[in-house]
């Protein structure tokens, strides 16, 4: 019952506070990795702009080369969904 409650108030703080946060939540536990993992990626890689490119062609939140986001079946590295 407590873990539950903490889990829900995880999931309610990422809504909130973490920009993209329910997506990031819920895909990060689909795929059995720790959201805040994924939140600290992506702000390390794009600061959370959907729209960030590097000078070496990656693109989105994760930055992604375009290559690699096909291979995982991305069709666009800008949204975020």
């Amino acid at each position: 019952k407590v873990a539950g409650a903490a889990e829900q108030a995880r999931e309610a703080f990422f809504a909130k506070e973490v920009p993209f946060g329910s997506i990031i939540y819920s895909e990060a536990k689909k795929n059995d990795i720790a959201p805040e993992l994924v939140a600290a990626v992506a702000h390390t890689e794009s600061r959370f702009v959907p729209t960030a490119r590097s000078n070496r062609g990656a693109v989105g939140l994760m930055q992604l080369v375009p290559k690699t986001g096909r291979w995982l079946g991305a069709r666009d590295l800008t949204n975020p969904s």
